[in-house]
């Protein structure tokens, strides 16, 4: 799997983030995703969290679970740093 951001049906080269259009991104590799993730998240516990979803194709509530946390925590993380991941992608 390159992305879990890729869709399936229609839209499936875009996805919209925060009412946003994205562009397409198919030929986007798990390791330049990993990149940015590394370079514009700061935080080691949101890097990990953002690596597992969108690298690694983790639920939430698989996240949840190796984190400790609860899955409202993990999608409010993931949904607040995703925007600023696909501006640099």
């Amino acid at each position: 799997m390159i992305c879990i951001i890729r869709q399936t049906g229609k839209d499936r080269h875009t996805k919209r983030v925060n009412g946003h259009r994205m562009r397409n991104l198919t030929n986007i590799t798990n390791s330049h995703i990993k990149a940015v993730i590394d370079e514009y998240i700061h935080n080691e516990k949101y890097r990990s969290i953002l690596i597992d979803r969108f690298c690694n194709g983790y639920t939430y509530e698989r996240i949840a679970e190796k984190h400790d946390m609860s899955t409202v925590q993990i999608k409010r993380i993931v949904y607040k740093n995703e925007m600023s991941l696909f501006t640099h992608l």
